[in-house]
């Protein structure tokens, strides 16, 4: 078995981008798995890079679960403008989409 897959009860479960970062085992009951699978790592990277981990997770357990995928999407844009422009980041993206 690849360290990248979690057995349990006979089923393999491949590792979230945010349990790949952390280093850790990924379960069936992690948080993050349904919003960062392992092809999203590098968005998840930015997400990290801007408000960690720990944040993100109370962020997306405090939310109705209707109401998770949006929050993870929002936290996802707004990372990749911060990315994108570090000075104006969000402000800038708004700015340039009312200015057009």
């Amino acid at each position: 078995m690849q360290g990248n897959d979690v057995g349990t009860a006979g089923a393999t479960h491949p590792a979230c981008a945010a349990c790949k970062h952390q280093r850790k085992r990924c379960t069936e009951g992690c948080i993050l798995a349904p919003y960062f699978p392992a092809h999203r790592s590098r968005e998840f990277q930015a997400v990290h890079k801007l408000f960690g981990v720990s944040n993100v997770t109370k962020i997306v357990k405090n939310l109705k679960e209707e109401d998770r995928k949006m929050a993870v999407d929002s936290l996802v844009w707004e990372a990749s403008c911060r990315q994108k422009d570090p000075f104006w980041d969000l402000m800038g993206s708004i700015e340039r989409c009312l200015m057009s």
